[in-house]
């Protein structure tokens, strides 16, 4: 084995990983910053209460509001059980062609003549 050959691969395998690493920290920050710039300046009165321990004085959602933001898991729920009534792929369409040349793997130029 070329010890050259080995040591170049190996560095540039580091220097590779060392290159994500950076620009994954580098997105990571850079996404820290814009939390901190665009920031809302004065919290809302729920979760002010939370942070301060006093008890909120926000009165419960209603049944209503709370079914609608859970529409979602019935849509899927529906899509999943109309899947199970859907016919399942089959190959049932696909006709085999019989060769009677050797394997096509083996022998690529009996393969073509076989397209044509």
């Amino acid at each position: 084995m070329n010890h050259e050959l080995f040591s170049f691969s190996l560095m540039a395998s580091i220097l590779g990983i060392a290159i994500v690493f950076i620009s994954l920290l580098g997105l990571s920050l850079l996404m820290v910053l814009l939390k901190v710039l665009f920031q809302d300046k004065e919290p809302k009165t729920a979760s002010a209460a939370v942070q301060s321990g006093k008890p909120s004085t926000v009165p419960a959602a209603p049944a209503e509001e709370s079914q609608e933001g859970n529409d979602w898991i019935m849509a899927a729920v529906a899509a999943y059980l109309i899947q199970e009534d859907l016919p399942a792929p089959s190959a049932a369409s696909w006709v085999s062609r019989s060769s009677e040349v050797m394997d096509p793997w083996m022998n690529r130029a009996a393969f073509d003549r076989t397209l044509v």
